[in-house]
């Protein structure tokens, strides 16, 4: 009679000693048993009883083992509630036993031998491994039992330029020129502009000769959408293949250089034309990888290579499908730096993983992946050390954000994010530490600008302040949200006070600086305000002090003085003495006043109206009006060496009837305005019986009255 044990029994060198295990598997014989040393774990499989029952269980005695967690990912600033589930949990110590990474937890609470629940510790962005230790060591690492940390946030920047609105451009980021540029795509119809982001705005950046075009940039690969680009470090430029026109698909070849647009490669010269497919340069491997795609012959699983200067078709053991729409990254972190491929279409749409080793792709495994699509974005974010997966199309556009953790993909949560969509570009930019996604299709084609990462500063107000500091100074911009209360503000190199106002408004007060403009920078938890022009403040210790010319105009009050920018000159004319009217006209040359000697003047005045007009001869100062023993209407030019009395329908001798000018007055305000359209504009003033709110234009020739609202 054949009887079956399930007792436990341990050899100390000399004896034996029964162990007496709260729990054992059931009684058998024929069963298999090693000790993991890479686990610390006794591992007992299967086996058979007396009844001819064959098992397939396994059995650990040691350290615990964790299989899942209810939630993989989080913010730093932790405290997720999550439940751990594995086997070995009986018997831990009430604290210290389960730690994210090298953090402990706070607390948790042990439900049984397979289940835990507790918070995540407040942890630095990226992925660490959730382990549980017990009496007999700590469950070993795996794909299943990482937590994702990540500060990942998006917010919709507010940029004063942008390409329009469009579906399947290429974009990428360019670390030779710090450009993230876009180029092309479909907005209605196919476009060939290129456009690059500078932090805040984007900024068309082809055709110098050809400024502003969409559809017809001379000097840019030719109109089309569904194109690939990627970065060749080996070059130092930006590669771009293939694409759509509308009626065709494209083989051809460009590089940019920062400035323009190459053809580097005919067509015909490398893969057949296509659309759709995917390309990322690997840089363990120093390969520019091209993968798939669709064009005439359907769809494809060729692998190429660009190599500088031509292509060429790689041979892997083992490839993915045939397929179009996927998209293509590489993470450094895995495996000594690997490519990353997910999903696309092959009629269906797809949500497998896989990896280019520089040789061969492998299928990944990962214990969670984002669900079956086509045409989402992936880019590698610097900063967090994470591959990072956005939106795409399954029946419907999506609007998820993934992680790769290098074993699996984690979904994120951030608190905002761009809308659904597909068929959006994305990258990485490196010189703002901004990960920046444009664009897009849903329902329509979109054209708004995502930021995940450091925060960008599009205004400043006042603009200026003085070296002491004190000066209360609003930003304005995004990405503000979840600043430090101190040390998030800098003014050049020095910290500022401040008080967060909302995700777009920061209030700050000006640190004492030395005179100068410094660019104001926010930092955030992904980084630092890329610096633009829109974030400049200038320091100025703006005290007056007492020149000391050794010669000057004799004292007076009411005369006329302003800068004339073509002839360098600052012209005062005329005034009052207080016992007699004035004539004479003075130039300052920086240090003193010299008086000049013009052949014609105006009569002796006080109080005349005087401001330079661009448009009038190639640039004059006009001078208008003013009074003595009566009230002036008469106008005069000054050319640099000389006044002319100028307009009055050729009446150039009257002095206070001037038929087609301004009634005679005097103290009234002229000013050019060169935003709308260039008027010289006189307003008001006093004559001899009332003050004026009329107001004037003068067009260069003659003055003309005009009639505001």
């Amino acid at each position: 009679v054949a009887i079956e044990f399930n007792d436990t029994w341990t050899w100390n060198g000399a004896t034996w000693a029964q162990l007496l295990p709260a729990a054992s598997p059931s009684a058998r014989y024929a069963l298999t048993m090693a000790y993991d040393v890479a686990t610390n774990q006794m591992v007992l499989f299967g086996g058979i009883n007396t009844s001819a029952t064959y098992y397939n269980d396994t059995w650990i005695m040691g350290a615990p083992s964790v299989t899942s967690l209810s939630t993989v990912s989080g913010p730093t600033t932790g405290y997720i509630p999550l439940t751990i589930t594995g086997s070995g949990f009986a018997g831990l110590a009430a604290s210290g036993a389960v730690m994210f990474g090298t953090t402990a937890a706070a607390s948790y609470t042990v439900w049984s031998s397979t289940s835990i629940t507790t918070s995540s510790p407040p942890e630095a962005a990226g992925t660490v491994d959730v382990t549980v230790t017990g009496s007999a060591g700590t469950s070993p690492k795996t794909g299943a039992d990482q937590f994702t940390y990540s500060n990942a946030t998006w917010y919709q920047a507010t940029p004063a330029t942008a390409p329009l609105a469009r579906l399947g451009h290429v974009q990428a980021y360019d670390p030779a020129t710090g450009q993230t540029i876009v180029f092309g795509g479909f907005t209605g119809s196919y476009q060939n502009d290129t456009w690059s982001w500078n932090g805040a705005n984007w900024v068309q950046v082809d055709d110098s000769a050809d400024p502003g075009c969409t559809t017809t940039c001379t000097n840019s690969p030719s109109a089309r959408d569904y194109a690939t680009v990627a970065y060749d470090v080996a070059t130092s430029q930006l590669v771009l293949f293939g694409g759509y026109t509308g009626t065709a698909d494209l083989s051809d070849t460009w590089a940019w250089n920062g400035t323009t647009w190459t053809e580097v490669a005919l067509p015909g010269a490398g893969p057949s034309a296509r659309a759709w497919s995917t390309m990322a340069y690997d840089t363990a491997s120093n390969q520019l990888v091209l993968f798939g795609g669709t064009g005439p012959g359907g769809l494809k699983a060729d692998t190429w290579d660009w190599n500088g200067s031509s292509w060429s078709l790689l041979a892997p053991a083992l490839s993915p499908s045939a397929r179009s729409d996927s998209t293509i990254a590489y993470d450094p972190t895995m495996g000594g730096g690997e490519l990353v491929l997910f999903g696309g279409s092959n009629g269906a749409n797809l949500a497998d993983t896989w990896a280019w080793n520089g040789t061969t792709w492998s299928q990944l495994s990962p214990a969670n992946a984002p669900s079956a699509r086509e045409d989402s974005v992936m880019a590698y974010n610097a900063v967090t050390n994470q591959l990072l997966l956005f939106g795409g199309s399954n029946i419907g556009a999506v609007g998820d954000t993934w992680a790769w953790t290098g074993a699996t993909w984690a979904q994120l949560l951030p608190a905002n994010a761009p809308s659904a969509r597909s068929l959006s570009g994305m990258a990485y930019d490196t010189s703002t530490s901004q990960m920046v996604l444009f664009g897009g299709f849903s329902a329509g084609d979109l054209g708004d600008t995502w930021i995940m990462g450091a925060p960008s500063v599009t205004g400043v107000s006042p603009v200026s302040g003085p070296t002491a500091g004190g000066t209360s100074v609003t930003l304005t911009g995004a990405g503000f949200a979840g600043i430090a209360a101190t040390g998030a503000v800098m003014f050049g190199s020095t910290a500022a006070t401040y008080n967060y106002n909302s995700s777009t408004s920061i209030t700050a007060t000006s640190p004492a600086e030395a005179a100068g403009t410094v660019d104001v920078t926010v930092t955030g938890t992904a980084g630092t305000s890329p610096k633009t022009g829109a974030d400049q403040f200038t320091y100025s210790n703006t005290t007056w002090y007492a020149a000391a010319p050794t010669t000057a105009p004799s004292a007076r009050y009411g005369s006329a003085e302003a800068y004339d920018p073509a002839t360098g000159q600052t012209i005062l004319f005329g005034g009052y003495s207080g016992s007699a009217y004035l004539g004479d006209t003075w130039d300052w040359n920086g240090a003193n006043w010299v008086q000049l000697s013009p052949a014609t003047s105006p009569s002796s005045r006080a109080f005349a109206s005087m401001a330079y007009d661009p448009a009038m001869n190639g640039g004059e100062l006009l001078l208008f009006g003013g009074a003595s023993t009566g009230y002036y209407n008469d106008t005069w030019a000054w050319n640099g060496s000389t006044w002319s009395q100028v307009g009055n329908a050729g009446d150039l001798t009257c002095t206070t009837a001037c038929t087609n000018s301004p009634s005679a007055r005097q103290k009234a305000s002229m000013a050019y305005d060169s935003a709308n359209g260039g008027q010289l504009l006189l307003f008001g003033g006093g004559g001899a019986s009332s003050n004026y709110n009329d107001t004037w234009d003068w067009n260069g020739a003659t003055w003309g009255q005009l009639a505001p609202t």
